[in-house]
């Protein structure tokens, strides 16, 4: 079974993006533009991992986090930011993704935290 993967942000073609280098390696992807049916797709669709895009502002990004994490404890979640990060503006993010690191550290990021022994990594990036 393939890992379930909701991609929220405001911009459609970089979700589009995203959305298609997760499916070409295997994932089942969905994206949402509308933060008000977030919560709802949380709930039915039960991801393994929430991506967070950079094009929300940084506000959005930490209450997707907190919502995340609290209607599915379950559930990682990965910022996606331009900006390098210190490890404290994003706190409660399983981990933030340098979003010119390209497709490649991409995945392999992604794959670390929707991994069964996820708990165990330890990266640079995790928080």
């Amino acid at each position: 079974m393939s890992k379930r993967i909701l991609i929220h942000g405001a911009d459609p073609i970089l979700l589009e993006t995203r959305s298609r280098i997760l499916s070409l390696n295997g994932f089942a992807v969905e994206t949402v533009l509308n933060v008000s049916i977030l919560a709802d797709l949380i709930q039915s669709r039960r991801p393994d991992l929430l991506v967070v895009c950079f094009s929300l502002p940084s506000d959005s990004q930490q209450r997707d986090v907190r919502a995340a994490n609290a209607l599915r404890p379950k559930v990682k979640c990965l910022v996606v930011d331009p900006r390098i990060h210190n490890g404290t503006e994003i706190i409660e993010a399983d981990a933030v993704f340098h979003a010119f690191d390209g497709p490649a550290m991409f995945i392999t990021e992604v794959e670390k935290l929707v991994s069964p022994s996820s708990d165990q990594f330890s990266s640079a990036t995790t928080l």
